[in-house]
C-alpha cells in the first residue's frame, strides 16, 4: 500500500461521516469485495467483412475500451462500498479506496481485453471465409465463360483444412461466444451487451457456414444447425449475488428451452433396431450345449432422426449391435467378422471368461476374422463393445451391444423388453447432441409402447452413453423392482428412478394398475428432450 500513496488519487474530498487523516491496514477477512456488474455502453462489434461493398477494405482493429461515464460510475461504486465498509467499523483511507478502485478497473479491462481478442479473431475468421467463397466464385464464372480447352494434368492441392487451436497463425472454426462471456457481456453492457452477443453469434454461424462451403467438409445442413443450438458452457467464477437473474429471464432468455428442438424421430426406422425392443425366449439349462453368433462390422452412414446422418461403426448394421441370449453354463462361440471393416476392431463381453477371450489383446485387423469363445456365467445383464483405442470413437461410433445371460432356470413369465440407451456427438466436441433408446431417438415418444394393466413386464436396461457421467431410467405413475447387473433372483431396491454410468445396468419389473398413458425417460432434462423419451399406452 505504500507505493498507492505516492500516486496521485482519483477521488474527491470525502464526505465528513467517513473521512480520515489516520492510515489503517485491511482486516483480513474483507480482502476480497464486490465486482463492478452493471454499465451502460455497449461495445463495437465489427460490421461483416462486405460492409465497404466489395469485402476487400483494410481489416478493421476492434477497440472496446470503458468510457468516461463508465469511470465515473465505478468510481461511484468504489465511494459507496467505502461507506459501507465505514458503517462496519472498517474505515478506509485513500491509498485503499484507489487500490479498490484499480482493482475493479483492471478486471473489466481484462475482460473487455479477452473479449476484444474473440471479437477481433472472429471478424478475421470471417475475412478469411468470405476470401475463400470470393476465389471460389470466380474461378466458377472463369470456367463458365473461358473455352473449352485441352484438359491439363495437375497436382490436387489439398483444400485448406481448420488447424488445431494449439498452432497460431491459422483461422480455427470454434464458438466466439460461451455461457461464460455471454453473461459477463449482457451483466456488463445490458440491452446492448445481449445485442451484441447476437451479432457476434451471427458472425460466428456466417463464419461456419463459409468453412463448411469452401472445404465442402462441414456436417450435413440440418445436423450443423440443430449442433449450433446446444447450450452454451456454464460458468463457475460469476459473483452470483451481482447476477441480474431477472433482467436475464426478461431480456434474454424469455421462457426459451437452453437447449435445441428435437427435429423428430424416423418415420421408418430400421426393423432390426425395432426387433431389440423385445429379445428371443429364454432357455432352460442344457449341458454341454452350444451356441454360435457372428457379429459383422459395418462402416456406414445411417439416418438416426429427421435431418440427422450418422457415420458409424456397427455389428451387423445396427446401433446398437444384435441383443445376444444364452443361458448360464452355455458355451458361446462368438465370430467377428471384419472383412469390410477399414480400422481393426475387436469384441470385449462383461462377465468371467480367461484373458485370451477378453477382446483387448485378441485385435482383428481390417479384413479378418475369428472368433472369442467362452463359457457363459454369471447370469445377469452385460454390456459388449468394441476395445481398441481410441475408445471414444471405437465404442462411441457405436461398436456396443446386450448381453443376456439367463439363469438355469429362468425367471419367471413377464413381457421382456431390451433398452440399450445411448448417445449421439455429432460435431466430435465430446459432447453427446441427441440421445435414444435402442439407437433410435425420440421413436418410443411418437409411437408408444403397448402394455396391458396388471401385465408383468421385465425391462433389461443397458446404458452405453458416452461422454455424459450419468444416464438414468425414470418410470411415470409406478415402481419398479430394481435388480442391479441382475445377478440376483430377488430386488435390492423399489424405486421409480436409477442413475446410470456407463456400462451400468439392471432389471427393472414391474405392473401397470390403471390404464392411461406413462412416459419412462431420462431424469436429465437434457437428454429427456433431445430424444431419450418414450411413452408406455397401458390398456
Amino acid at each position: 500500500m505504500s507505493a498507492e500513496g505516492t500516486r496521485p488519487s482519483r477521488f474527491p474530498a470525502r464526505n465528513a461521516r467517513w473521512a480520515h487523516n489516520h492510515r489503517v491496514s485491511w482486516p483480513a477477512d474483507v480482502a476480497a469485495s464486490e465486482d463492478m456488474v452493471v454499465s451502460r455502453q455497449g461495445p463495437t462489434v465489427p460490421p461483416p467483412p462486405s460492409a465497404n461493398g466489395n469485402g476487400n477494405g483494410h481489416p478493421r482493429k476492434l477497440n472496446l475500451t470503458l468510457s468516461g461515464e463508465e469511470r465515473e460510475h465505478l468510481k461511484a461504486e468504489v465511494v459507496y462500498w467505502g461507506l459501507q465498509q465505514s458503517q462496519q467499523g472498517r474505515v478506509l483511507s485513500e491509498e485503499q479506496l484507489q487500490a479498490e478502485y484499480d482493482r475493479r478497473l483492471n478486471g473489466v479491462e481484462h475482460m473487455l481485453g479477452d473479449l476484444e481478442s474473440d471479437v477481433q479473431q472472429e471478424y478475421d475468421r470471417v475475412r478469411a471465409a468470405d476470401q475463400l467463397l470470393r476465389d471460389r466464385e470466380e474461378r466458377q464464372q472463369r470456367a463458365r465463360v473461358a473455352q473449352p480447352e485441352p484438359r491439363p494434368t495437375f497436382e490436387a492441392r489439398p483444400l485448406l483444412q481448420p488447424e488445431p487451436p494449439s498452432e497460431p497463425g491459422r483461422w480455427t472454426p470454434k464458438p466466439v461466444v460461451t455461457r461464460r462471456n455471454a453473461l459477463k457481456l449482457i451483466g456488463l453492457f445490458g440491452l446492448q451487451g445481449a445485442a451484441a452477443v447476437a451479432a457476434v453469434k451471427v458472425t460466428d454461424q456466417r463464419t461456419s457456414d463459409a468453412v463448411a462451403a469452401a472445404t465442402n467438409a462441414g456436417v450435413p445442413p440440418a445436423a450443423a444447425a440443430f449442433g449450433a443450438s446446444t447450450p452454451m458452457d456454464v460458468t463457475s467464477d460469476l459473483d452470483l449475488t451481482k447476477t441480474n437473474q431477472p433482467f436475464l429471464a426478461a431480456n434474454f432468455n424469455k421462457g426459451s428451452s437452453l437447449f435445441a428442438t428435437f427435429p423428430g424421430s424416423l418415420t421408418n426406422p430400421n426393423p432390426a433396431n425395432l426387433a431389440m425392443l423385445h429379445p428371443p425366449p429364454a432357455l432352460l439349462a442344457k449341458p454341454g450345449r452350444v451356441r454360435e453368433f457372428t457379429l459383422t462390422v459395418e462402416e456406414k452412414v445411417i439416418d438416426l432422426a429427421k435431418g440427422i446422418k450418422w457415420a458409424g461403426w456397427m455389428y451387423n448394421g445396427t446401433i446398437p449391435g444384435p441383443v445376444i441370449r444364452v443361458t448360464q453354463g452355455d458355451t458361446v462361440h462368438v465370430t467377428l467378422d471384419n472383412s469390410a471393416g477399414k480400422h481393426p476392431h475387436s469384441v470385449h463381453f462383461h462377465s468371467i471368461h480367461p484373458g485370451n477371450q477378453d477382446g483387448v489383446f485378441q485385435i482383428i485387423q481390417a479384413g479378418g476374422k475369428a472368433t472369442y469363445t467362452f463359457t457363459a456365467k454369471p447370469f445377469g445383464v452385460f454390456p459388449y463393445h468394441c476395445h481398441i483405442a481410441p475408445f471414444d470413437q471405437h465404442v462411441a461410433r457405436g461398436l456396443y451391444g446386450t448381453l443376456i445371460i439367463d439363469p438355469p432356470t429362468p425367471r419367471p413369465p413377464a413381457n421382456e423388453m431390451v433398452m440399450l440407451i445411448n448417445g449421439y456427438d455429432l460435431t466430435f466436441a465430446g459432447n453427446n447432441d441427441i440421445y435414444s433408446v435402442n439407437g433410435m431417438p425420440g421413436y418410443y415418444q411418437d409411437h408408444p409402447i403397448p402394455l396391458k394393466i396388471g401385465q408383468l413386464n421385465r425391462v433389461y436396461v443397458v446404458n452405453m452413453t458416452e461422454h455424459d457421467e450419468l444416464n438414468s431410467f425414470h418410470l411415470h405413475g409406478n415402481m419398479y423392482n430394481y435388480i442391479p447387473m441382475g445377478t440376483s433372483l430377488k430386488p435390492s431396491i423399489i424405486t421409480d428412478t436409477v442413475h446410470m454410468g456407463i456400462a451400468d445396468r439392471g432389471i427393472a419389473e414391474f405392473v401397470y394398475e390403471y390404464p392411461g398413458q406413462y412416459l419412462f425417460h431420462a431424469h436429465q432434462t437434457e437428454l429427456s428432450m433431445k430424444g431419450w423419451s418414450g411413452i408406455f399406452n397401458v390398456t
